[in-house]
């Protein structure tokens, strides 16, 4: 019972590919951005923030359900999560006296 991940029967050497993963084959900004149509393309919010070009392809996937080929893996994925940036100020206490706390952005200061 090893859960998630992978693991060698044998000893691998340094430098030695043991999987190669063609880019068809993996869901990024960079591979979703090339089937927009060319207007989208050539939009620069897109161009310039690849998480939103890669959110309208999870949505664009999504849609597709049973169809897609992400099916499986979009429906694997957690229903939600929780980030740094919402966390209560109580909850941000905690982190007082940890590196990451002086890099936490206050909630209450407007980000845009």
């Amino acid at each position: 019972d090893s859960g998630f991940g992978v693991f060698s029967a044998e000893d691998i050497q340094a430098q030695e590919c043991v999987l190669r993963i063609s880019m068809e084959h993996i869901l990024s900004a960079q591979s979703v951005i090339a089937y927009f149509p060319p207007t989208l393309r050539a939009d620069p919010l897109l161009r310039g923030m690849e998480n939103i070009a890669l959110s309208l392809s999870l949505l664009h996937e999504l849609s597709l359900g049973e169809k897609s080929m992400w099916c499986d893996y979009l429906y694997s994925l957690p229903t939600s999560y929780t980030t740094v940036m919402y966390l209560s100020a109580e909850h941000m206490e905690l982190l007082s006296g940890f590196p990451i706390a002086g890099r936490i952005p206050c909630p209450n200061k407007q980000l845009w």
